[in-house]
């Protein structure tokens, strides 16, 4: 069964997400109905040796690419996101908002690797904060995004941005 390329490389970004955000101890939660957002990352706390949820912390907008360029001098990724997309991203939210960019070889046959032994995706994620893509002047069509190649959507920078979100509610998580 074949399908579409870009529905294949919709559902490995968010795979992609999910087990890195797994990874850092916390969950994905996709909404119950599309609404211009992939999902929510929320958080656990140890109280009283329970697991305690902490609700909804980050919501996450997750893209696929083959198309992403670097730049080794100012050391960024560019992205094209079309401006339906960068309209929907930017409106006021309760809650903090990143787009997360899954940067995927143009070959598919290297897009997943798996043996007996391993399953791996190749290539990476990068994230960028929404609040830092309200000064862009998008075009008629689309915008083009900068992401620092340090902002690597890992373990860590998962942990860091709920983190410092919860620390910004006043939620200490322990």
């Amino acid at each position: 069964m074949t399908i579409p390329k870009t529905t294949l490389m919709e559902k490995l970004s968010v795979a992609y997400c999910k087990a890195v955000i797994s990874y850092a101890g916390c969950s994905f939660d996709p909404p119950d109905y599309d609404a211009g957002l992939d999902g929510y990352i929320s958080a656990f706390k140890n109280y009283n040796g329970k697991v305690r949820a902490m609700g909804a912390l980050l919501a996450i907008q997750i893209k696929a690419t083959t198309t992403m360029t670097y730049n080794f001098t100012t050391r960024e990724f560019t992205f094209t996101l079309k401006r339906e997309d960068f309209d929907r991203l930017i409106e006021v939210s309760a809650q903090e908002k990143i787009l997360v960019v899954y940067n995927l070889p143009t070959d598919q046959n290297l897009w997943v690797r798996h043996s007996r032994m391993n399953l791996s995706l190749h290539r990476a994620a990068y994230y960028i904060e929404v609040e830092r893509l309200k000064h862009l002047t998008p075009s008629r069509t689309s915008v083009t995004i900068k992401i620092p190649d340090s902002n690597l959507f890992d373990s860590n920078a998962v942990s860091r941005l709920v983190q410092r979100t919860a620390a910004n509610l006043g939620i200490n998580l322990g």
